[in-house]
């Protein structure tokens, strides 16, 4: 094995050089076909500051963020928006068997970003004097342009090449999994007053559930600074993921009303307003997750959605605030952020963005981030989740015969983001106030452009991802059948508006025609997921995207069903999205006014 060690060039020595020995020498960058190295620049960003946390996220990292040795790893094409390509290691995902014959897991769909070092920067972090970090851009009056951004960067540190970053996050993911049992063990795990068996009970709910919806949550930095007090904890973050997985639990203890399971988790609630107070006086990712949370949790329920609307509305709000639209080093900023701070702020970019599009569609509301704004790349990097043995946990009794499955973690999360991107250009085209304006032919040129977005991200799901319910025998893991029903909750809604009584209904005959059999095809295929689903887990204790979608398809089924015989497939269909509205209202109660 080569002498020769990566160096990133930081001062005075690198963790490198430090662990080994040797003297710090920054390689010039070079071709990778001439055997240079694949650096890129290093990711630097500003100090966020924590409220009274005195614990930055970097100084809190158990485990050095840069590694020794380089293995050879071959690089992707993906296709990006807008026709372009854009090169994604490939690397080895953990060492799972077959992965290297699987490369979509960590496809990136956004458009490559501007190289940082020749990027003049319309943005960027500004410290306060009283020591408060925020995003700023070049209109505002704070803004201050860094001359030396102006000049050509010689000896910019180099970035860690992902393969590399990947392997560290999944190293400390798989330690802090271990040190869990160890940590709950010892009793060092803050729970907040709260028993810590009941505690555990609610987490181990939302780490199988909820969590793989959306991954606002990151399992490995929460549950070790739950342990140490670090900054990607908080007690306002543990109680809405206890207010969020008490619904999902059988325990009548956590319940108001014993009988009432739209009372669970309340006392959570009250807690989670109590500390929801002194949180919005300064941004932080953990409020941002909480009340990422909290929304989904009360918009649920039914009659708060408007509670729902607003705490959605802040965590955007703090995103923006945060810089966290924006991939960090990109940003002018003085500080070196660890990889696992990359992480996390994708993450959790990312999951705020799909909250904000799943909402839309639920309120029937503009979205509010918007792609046109942000430059965060769909990458992840920790994939220790994709492959973990997945099995259902406290689902009604016939989820017990359930082999498990891969939990197919990481491509599901990075296949919702890509559909949400979809669905924010469906939003924004078909549901505006000024989608009337324009012609029948700009009306169908939209419709054709939309419809092949949706197809292209059908085409380009992995294969481990792709379900047909009616040819499968194995269902996937629930967050899959729910990702294939949002796909086509999307066809229908793209194209019912173009059917005989739709609001953009002056096109051709034949377009109508041809969206009125589209939305049914995509109708069919959301009971046959539907059926799946309960079949396999039971619709009782479903999320409520299970209810929108069969929401969505019910729209389609009476219309279709008003002209066929009751004995007819389209009254079926109708009979199974009213027992499973009545079987999921239980759980959701906004439920009832899709019934």
């Amino acid at each position: 094995m080569s002498d020769k060690i990566k160096c990133n060039a930081e001062k005075p020595t690198c963790a490198n050089c430090k662990i080994y020995g040797k003297e710090c020498i920054l390689e010039p960058l070079g071709d990778p076909s001439r055997g240079g190295g694949r650096e890129s620049p290093a990711s630097t960003r500003d100090s966020l500051p924590r409220g009274s946390r005195a614990k930055t996220a970097s100084s809190s990292r158990p485990y050095s963020q840069s590694y020794s040795f380089q293995e050879t790893s071959g690089t992707i094409q993906a296709d990006v928006r807008g026709g372009d390509t854009e090169q994604v290691s490939r690397g080895d995902l953990g060492g799972a068997a077959g992965i290297n014959s699987n490369p979509e897991i960590v496809r990136s769909t956004q458009h490559a970003a501007p190289d940082p070092l020749t990027r003049s920067g319309i943005s960027r972090i500004v410290v306060s004097p009283n020591g408060v970090s925020s995003y700023h851009g070049q209109t505002s009056t704070i803004f201050e342009e860094n001359p030396q951004e102006r000049a050509p960067v010689a000896d910019a540190r180099p970035r860690m090449p992902d393969d590399w970053i990947e392997k560290g996050l999944v190293a400390e993911a798989a330690k802090q999994r271990q040190l869990e049992e160890f940590n709950y063990g010892a009793g060092v795990l803050d729970f907040d007053g709260v028993d810590p068996e009941l505690g555990m009970h609610l987490l181990s709910l939302h780490w199988n559930r909820q969590h793989h919806s959306f991954n606002i949550t990151y399992r490995p930095a929460f549950m070790r600074d739950m342990a140490c007090g670090g900054p990607y904890f908080s007690k306002l973050l543990l109680n809405a993921i206890y207010f969020g997985a008490s619904k999902f639990s059988p325990r009548h203890d956590i319940r108001k009303d014993p009988e009432d399971v739209r009372t669970a988790g309340w006392e959570f609630r009250e807690r989670v307003r109590n500390l929801l107070g002194s949180a919005l006086d300064c941004s932080d990712i953990t409020t941002i997750q909480a009340l990422l949370i909290v929304a989904n949790t009360l918009f649920a329920l039914g009659d708060e959605r408007s509670a729902a609307w607003l705490y959605s509305g802040l965590a955007f709000r703090m995103i923006i605030d945060l810089g966290m639209h924006v991939d960090a080093p990109n940003l002018g900023s003085s500080r070196k952020f660890s990889d696992e701070d990359l992480e996390i702020r994708r993450r959790v970019f990312w999951a705020a963005f799909i909250v904000d599009k799943i909402q839309s569609l639920y309120q029937g509301r503009p979205a509010t981030l918007k792609e046109s704004d942000s430059l965060v790349p769909i990458k992840f990097l920790d994939t220790y989740e994709e492959f973990e043995h997945w099995k259902p946990f406290a689902y009604n009794a016939q989820s017990s015969s359930y082999p498990g499955s891969p939990a197919y973690n990481v491509s599901t999360f990075t296949s919702l983001c890509r559909l949400s991107v979809v669905m924010s250009d469906i939003l924004s085209c078909i549901y505006t106030e000024r989608s009337f304006n324009q012609s029948p032919t700009e009306l169908s040129e939209m419709l054709d452009s939309l419809d092949s977005k949706l197809a292209a991200w059908r085409d380009g799901l992995p294969v481990h991802l792709v379900f047909d319910p009616n040819k499968s025998t194995q269902s996937p893991p629930p967050h899959v059948l729910g990702l294939h029903a949002m796909h086509n909750v999307l066809i229908i809604l793209l194209h019912r508006p173009f059917v005989a009584d739709g609001h953009l209904y002056s096109t051709a005959r034949s377009i109508s025609i041809n969206s009125l059999i589209t939305c049914a095809s995509a109708a069919d295929s959301i009971v046959a997921l539907l059926r799946t689903y309960d079949r396999t887990f039971s619709v009782r204790r479903a999320p409520y995207l299970i209810s929108y979608a069969c929401y969505v398809a019910a729209t389609i089924h009476t219309r279709i069903a008003a002209k066929r015989s009751i004995e007819s497939e389209a009254h079926s269909s109708l009979k199974t999205c009213l027992a499973i509205f009545r079987e999921n209202q239980e759980t959701n109660w906004a439920a009832t006014h899709s019934s």
